[in-house]
């Protein structure tokens, strides 16, 4: 049974994977009840990718049955399609046409969205697509935007005019907009507006936009939560909702789908609620479900690197390596060291936004630059820390030498070669997924989106400077998990493991109380403009620091060398990175 450990693990991570990801498509079908299907539209000479919710005719809904209200959906920058997949499932599963679509130069859509022309970023397109769909009606048109997707659709709404609802969140309401491409916001227009901004918005604060939010709800008092203003009759309905969430998780928070969901349907001039069991509609909502399920698909398929390298690692061709004698063991202080590099990621993160420009945060621009920078610059300070370290403990041994010490950390080229085998493994497991029935991971989870030559470009410019940050990171972690492991035995070596997590984390852990506990319980936020935006980059990077310092130590553990953890680190980081640019 030993013998076959590794491959009893894969299985049942792929079977995980695989059973996980076919209730998720079950469920992102309302469970058989709504058709779901991906398009692609011309814009401009560029392609815009899209996933259609199409209900099934439901008799007892006010709304006509021969023609349906249609709605476009657009995310924020650094999104695709699925964030706004929520919405939309629950729309179609009520009666109404939803689109999702890829903004321009994001998930499968081309173009730059630095250089793009189109303020709408697909989204007029996507209007006129849904109004000549025979069984939509033309005049029951809503469009739903989050940040830079709010943006998007305040331009559609002012070239096409005739849009019956609108729903704003946390974004789009501003006075810096060009009202000669946005629009000008009064208490007529926009029609029917929603604006949802999350309690701990990172991005958008309800006091930024107070002001400008009186003037459209045509109010001089406090602007009150929940409470409509004006008349959906009219068309001149208001209301602010403020539910408990950040900027990152808008679009997936219960709240804002169920008041969208509302909205969009008191909009066309339906008088049921769309949860009203009574009325034939259902009463739940079923995308908290799927995205659970899908999660656990994507932990399952990162499961699956630990049983391949297992697996990989038995094969005598890749144990080959040269001498220990002959390395540099790096052995640095688990909490001393642990903090400054730690801290040193954070330090080191605001000198590219600086240089590049505030529309940088969060991660990079379209050509990935202040990544590249942010990791080129922590490489060479790390590599400079590891040398004087090495060098204060064997100050007899010339640089030269410490440095080909350090390098025959490094001399394992058949561990890259594992490194890459896995990868493309990891790649063909998700095209065998895709082509069995009923699964698409592509509408759903943005990672497993297709590769564009410009994307693919993207993946092997970034692939050297991830493999040279993950070489330096991947000493730091060894060096401080060697001085942790108290005894060889396994758990010795899964409490050293779990330090070294925990203390790589803390800082970031720390940065993220300190922004989020004051702004909870106190309103108050510690860091704002710029710096507060990219807690959302530091709530990203715990996940991925988590399975990156895993992957290391695995392969550490059984190769003695750090290059085949840091290369698949790399292949997995560019990969990702890739996938989320804007340079479709």
């Amino acid at each position: 049974m030993r013998k076959y450990k590794s491959l009893i693990v894969f299985f049942i991570f792929f079977s995980i994977l695989f059973v996980s990801l076919g209730l998720a498509t079950y469920l992102n079908h309302g469970m058989r009840k709504i058709g779901v299907a991906e398009i692609s539209l011309e814009n401009d000479s560029l392609k815009i990718s899209g996933v259609l919710y199409s209900p099934k005719m439901i008799p007892s809904l006010t709304i006509p049955p021969i023609k349906q209200p249609g709605v476009v959906l657009i995310h924020g920058v650094m999104n695709a399609k699925e964030t706004m997949s929520g919405i939309a499932l629950e729309l179609a599963r009520r009666g109404i046409f939803a689109l999702s679509i890829d903004a321009t130069g994001h998930g499968d859509s081309n173009g730059n969205l630095e250089e793009s022309n189109d303020p709408t970023l697909g989204g007029l397109t996507a209007v006129n697509y849904l109004k000549n769909l025979g069984y939509v009606d033309e005049n029951a048109i809503g469009l739903i935007g989050h940040s830079m997707g709010a943006s998007a659709i305040r331009a559609t709404s002012f070239l096409i005019g005739n849009i019956s609802t609108h729903i704003f969140i946390a974004g789009g309401i501003s006075s810096r907009y060009n009202t000669s491409i946005y629009g000008e916001f009064n208490t007529t227009n926009p029609s029917n507006l929603l604006v949802a901004i999350g309690r701990y918005d990172e991005a958008v604060t309800f006091d930024e936009v107070e002001d400008e939010l009186k003037a459209v709800f045509g109010t001089e008092n406090d602007i009150i939560t929940n409470q409509v203003y004006g008349s959906f009759i009219n068309q001149t309905a208001r209301k602010f909702i403020m539910p408990n969430t950040n900027h990152l998780l808008e679009p997936f928070n219960n709240e804002i789908v169920r008041e969208s969901v509302r909205w969009v349907f008191n909009s066309t001039g339906a008088t049921n609620d769309p949860f009203d069991k009574s009325a034939g509609l259902p009463p739940n909502v079923l995308f908290p479900y799927r995205d659970l399920l899908i999660l656990i698909g994507i932990v399952s398929f990162i499961g699956l690197i630990f049983p391949l390298a297992e697996m990989g690692l038995k094969i005598t061709f890749f144990l080959k390596r040269k001498e220990e004698k002959e390395i540099i063991e790096p052995k640095y202080g688990l909490w001393k060291i642990g903090i400054i590099w730690g801290l040193l990621h954070l330090v080191l993160f605001v000198p590219p936004i600086l240089l590049f420009g505030m529309g940088s945060v969060i991660i990079p621009l379209s050509l990935g630059t202040t990544a590249i920078f942010w990791v080129l610059t922590l490489a060479i300070t790390g590599g400079i820390i590891i040398f004087f370290i090495s060098k204060k403990r064997e100050p007899e041994r010339s640089s030269k030498n410490i440095i080909k010490g350090l390098g025959m950390n490094f001399t394992n080229w058949r561990g890259l070669i594992l490194s890459i085998d896995i990868f493309l493994i990891l790649v063909i497991l998700i095209l065998i997924i895709e082509i069995m029935p009923g699964i698409n991971l592509k509408m759903f989870v943005p990672l497993f989106s297709n590769f564009s030559w410009l994307r693919g470009l993207m993946f092997l410019l970034l692939v050297p400077f991830m493999f040279l940050y993950f070489s330096i990171d991947g000493m730091m972690t060894i060096g401080m998990y060697q001085s942790s492991v108290k005894e060889e035995t396994k758990k010795h070596k899964t409490l050293a493991t779990l330090e070294v997590i925990g203390i790589k984390l803390l800082p970031f852990i720390l940065v993220l109380l300190i922004q989020y506990i004051p702004l909870i319980f106190f309103d108050f936020m510690i860091l704002s403009g710029f710096l507060g935006f990219s807690m959302q980059f530091i709530i990203m990077i715990v996940p991925l620091f988590l399975v990156y310092t895993l992957v290391s130590v695995l392969f550490y553990e059984k190769t003695r060398t750090v290059e085949t953890g840091a290369l698949l680190n790399a292949l997995l980081f560019a990969w990702t990175l890739s996938i989320l640019l804007p340079i479709g």
